[in-house]
């Protein structure tokens, strides 16, 4: 839900963690057993509460959306830039953001022989559809 006049914005965007595949079943496995602890923590969260911009319903526009990510039982304060493109009812946002998941306390993965960064880069593309509400 998003209130135009004020910027609120309510909701809950929830993210299986027991679906992410790299592609490479041996890190897959390390990954949901030992980093997301997957198994305990099978599910990831993004909370908004506020969006500021104008959201153009003919055109591109961007909005930051600001909330909380919930990501292995804590939560973590962010804004997002959100390029969004409107037409004929649909809306699709295409967001970029890094997840610093060491900073955040999940296990770094890297030993003496492979280095991996410390943080992971997170492409999402949504698309949803919208409806102007009444005023009463």
């Amino acid at each position: 839900m998003f209130d135009p006049s004020s910027g609120e914005a309510s909701g809950e965007f929830v993210i299986d963690t027991t679906t992410g595949d790299t592609g490479n079943r041996t890190r897959d496995h390390k990954m949901h057993k030992e980093i997301l602890e997957s198994e305990k923590y099978p599910e990831a969260s993004f909370t908004p509460t506020k969006i500021v911009g104008n959201v153009v319903m003919s055109a591109e526009s961007s909005v930051q959306v600001q909330g909380t990510l919930r990501l292995h039982g804590a939560d973590h304060p962010m804004t997002l830039t959100v390029p969004l493109q409107a037409t004929g009812g649909s809306l699709v946002a295409k967001l970029h953001f890094v997840v610093p998941y060491v900073d955040w306390g999940l296990k770094d993965p890297s030993n003496f022989v492979l280095r991996v960064s410390k943080q992971v880069e997170v492409d999402i593309t949504a698309t949803g559809h919208y409806a102007p509400t009444n005023a009463q």
